[in-house]
């Protein structure tokens, strides 16, 4: 079965919260926020809009989660010029892809690739826009 969840960062801590995407949420502080994560048995953290990414169901080769807005790198001639990448979900095309080019689409090609960061915190690392 598939897992939805989500990740965003907090922009009072700067941590990483995980937990169901909500929107317009309600707040342990009685504030309403646009977005926000809401862990489990917790009330709705607010989060960057910008951070925020799905997990993808797939685990890199250290057995790393991978969630969209990830930076990673592919380790397999397919991958072509091996420059970090960011995974990001590609409305046109409906699936996520690895940069502008490699769709993620198995167990085995994730397990080809290594996350080295997020778009978020490394948007230095992305070579490609």
């Amino acid at each position: 079965m598939m897992e939805i969840k989500f990740r965003g960062k907090s922009p009072d801590t700067g941590e990483w919260i995980y937990g169901d995407l909500v929107h317009n949420a309600l707040t342990a502080r009685s504030m309403t926020v646009p977005v926000a994560i809401k862990p489990d048995n917790r009330y709705p953290i607010e989060v960057i809009p910008e951070s925020v990414g799905q997990y993808i169901n797939l685990y890199d080769d250290h057995k790393t989660e991978i969630y969209e807005r990830d930076v990673a790198v592919m380790h397999s001639e397919c991958a072509g010029d091996w420059k970090p990448k960011e995974i990001k979900w590609d409305e046109e095309h409906g699936m996520m892809m690895l940069g502008n080019t490699l769709v993620i689409m198995s167990k085995m090609e994730a397990a080809e690739m290594t996350v080295i960061g997020n778009a978020c915190d490394n948007s230095e690392l992305v070579n490609e826009k």
